[in-house]
């Protein structure tokens, strides 16, 4: 037997299958096409049967091919010749009416499919078709049989071959085997030397095939409706070419999924931006396939790796602690420090599969107006600056800068989480690095004067989640302690800051209330809402007694409403939200409301106002109990009553 391993283009095992297909001498062996999972065996053996029609010497009809996925008997090999020779036997027709054929059967009918008077297949003890034609050499007419899946079947190699071996040895039919020899034996030594005796005997040539993935990925592009498919060719190439993956499968996947994202979401991109964003999508799929990143990695480090290194997140990660562990200083941490567009978006999308087009849209086009206001105003524009541009700035051109950005936040320019959050990234990573005077203590010791002097300034972000990893598209340093704790304590500080607010603006809104009730219902609901209030304990803010002196002042259908609303807030109505812990804190308040509607209660007799305050109060009192439901499954005990 002789092992050929395959050229790039693997142009010589082309040629020679189709010298063995069309050959008029029979060679009275098989050829085994070997390759791992995922190189392109079965792209190729595809391709090949392309040039076979019905104007060529070896006909397309000619030919078979079948798996042996799953495979666990010879008659199952039997029935899937004779499916693919006969292709009524795999339609929806044979499936739907299975239980008809069988009963014909068993009743003593026997099924003729060739048309010539003779008993071709019954049904077997067990269900599955036999055949009753005699030899089957004699009843395959097929130049060639393409046997897919040699290592996915049951049976052993050894009863493989000798099914196949009359067919070999005694027709004119040409068999190819297509597998991966590795999941035959399972690297054991004395199942190899077995295979290798028993394959001696079948296979005369056997070809080793290597990824001919410049062709592969231009033919699957043609299969898709991407445009500029000389940009997508190249681009993936390139990619798969530094992430080491030869597997076409992961290849095609990630190039399908790429279309379908593009589909979602490219008319709301910038142009600068499309290239860019379809490239991560790219490296960030291809890794995810390959099980070389996992949910919850940090998008920054692996796009470090890519970018900065031309390494995978598993190489990279093995490199930096071998650096780390060399005591390397200069490689005490990395970042990308750059841009990264959809940053709080990607975990979701690769590794939930989150294809939403409404959520795409809403996550760019929120990013894009933080880059937008940072670009066009005057005011906040230098620490964009800095992030932006350090790398290309000379010393004259970067310690100004520096200063006047330190000037800035000090003087409380810089109120939004997520920008101090950005100072306290690049200014941290720039001391460490040396390339600023300032001790982190001091950079700490600026930021904190900050929380405490320009309190009232900070904006407060009800959706802390929104900055978890990056704002702006830029991602903070998960590597550094000091920075880990400046983000729990300003997370600290805006959870009581949002609270501040929501207190001052909810008893503000309750003063308002008849002027704006749309906008009062919107204010506390998550469906078609706005989420001013997102998971805010507001009905803990506020004076019960005031709130229900404000309720009595509006129709009773109006105040019918303003409960359901909260019914629907709180997960009772939809269950579009969970209940949270972080509503516990009204359940004390509610219980008054309850209280002071079923106080004021009335009999109904000639009193149509008391039927609906009653449907108020019988509302209530099943939020309440709603309410202690799931404080219990939240670990509190309610005081009921």
């Amino acid at each position: 037997m002789v092992i050929i391993r395959g050229s790039i283009m693997n142009e010589h095992i082309r040629d020679y299958c189709k010298k063995f297909i069309e050959s008029q001498e029979n060679p009275h062996y098989a050829v085994f096409l070997n390759g791992k999972w995922g190189t392109g065996k079965t792209y190729f053996i595809n391709k090949l049967l392309e040039e076979y029609t019905d104007d060529t010497d070896v006909k397309s009809n000619d030919i078979i091919k079948i798996s042996l996925f799953g495979v666990k008997s010879t008659d199952e090999i039997d029935m899937k010749i004779y499916q693919a020779i006969h292709p009524i036997l795999s339609s929806k027709a044979v499936k739907l009416f299975g239980a008809v054929v069988k009963s014909a059967i068993k009743l003593g009918t026997t099924i003729d499919l060739n048309g010539d008077s003779k008993d071709d297949i019954s049904l077997s003890s067990d269900g599955l078709f036999e055949l009753k034609s005699g030899d089957k050499v004699n009843s395959i007419s097929k130049k060639l049989i393409i046997v897919d899946d040699f290592e996915r079947a049951i049976l052993t190699p050894n009863q493989i071959f000798g099914y196949f071996s009359e067919i070999i040895t005694e027709s004119d039919t040409r068999i190819i085997f297509i597998g991966n020899e590795e999941n035959i034996y399972d690297k054991d030594d004395e199942k190899k030397k077995e295979y290798l005796r028993i394959k001696e005997k079948t296979i005369g040539v056997e070809f080793e095939l290597e990824p001919d993935k410049k062709n592969a990925i231009d033919s699957f592009l043609s299969e898709l409706s991407l445009q500029e498919k000389k940009f997508f060719s190249a681009k993936t190439f390139e990619i798969s070419e530094i992430l080491k993956c030869n597997n076409l499968r992961t290849i095609w996947q990630a190039l399908y999924n790429l279309n379908i994202f593009i589909s979602l979401i490219e008319n709301s991109l910038e142009e600068n931006d499309k290239e860019y964003i379809f490239e991560i999508f790219l490296i960030l799929y291809i890794q995810r396939n390959l099980e070389e990143i996992h949910k919850g990695d940090d998008i920054n480090s692996i796009l470090t790796g890519y970018y900065k290194y031309h390494k995978s997140y598993k190489e990279y990660t093995e490199w930096l602690n071998e650096q780390q562990n060399q005591k390397k200083d200069s490689y005490f941490f990395e970042s990308y420090l750059t841009h990264i567009p959809l940053l709080d978006a990607w975990n979701k999308l690769i590794f939930e599969g989150y294809y939403n087009k409404e959520w795409l849209n809403k996550k760019y086009e929120d990013e894009l107006s933080i880059r937008k206001q940072q670009n066009e105003s005057k005011e906040i524009s230098n620490l964009f600056k800095l992030i932006n541009d350090w790398r290309s700035f000379s010393n004259v051109e970067f310690e100004p800068l520096v200063k006047k950005v330190f000037s800035e936040f000090e003087e409380g320019k810089y109120v939004h989480p997520g920008e101090i959050l950005l100072f306290a990234n690049y200014m941290i990573i720039f001391s460490k690095w040396e390339l600023i005077p300032d001790s982190v203590d001091s950079i700490i010791s600026i930021i904190n004067n900050l929380l405490k002097e320009k309190k009232e300034s900070i904006i407060p972000l009800p959706d802390w989640g929104s900055i978890e990893i990056g704002y702006g598209g830029y991602a903070y340093s998960t590597d550094i302690e000091e920075l880990s704790l400046v983000r729990k304590q300003l997370k600290e500080f805006n959870e009581n800051n949002v609270n501040r607010h929501a207190k001052i603006d909810f008893i503000n809104d309750i003063t308002n209330i008849s002027k704006n009730i749309d906008e009062f219902i919107k204010n506390i609901i998550h469906v078609n809402g706005t989420y001013k209030y997102y998971k805010q304990p507001i009905l803990s803010f506020i004076d019960i007694e005031e709130f229900y002196k404000e309720l009595q002042k509006i129709d009773i259908s109006t105040r019918e409403k303003i409960i359901n609303a909260f019914s629907e807030r709180y997960g009772k109505t939809y269950g579009n939200e969970p209940f949270t812990k972080e509503y516990i804190p009204d359940y004390e308040n509610l219980k008054k409301l309850r209280d002071k509607f079923k106080a004021d209660e009335k009999p109904i007799t000639y009193n149509p106002q008391m039927l609906f305050e009653k449907n108020i109060t019988k509302e209530l009192e099943e939020l309440v109990t709603y309410f202690e439901k799931h404080m219990e499954r939240c670990g509190v005990s309610p005081q009921k009553g």
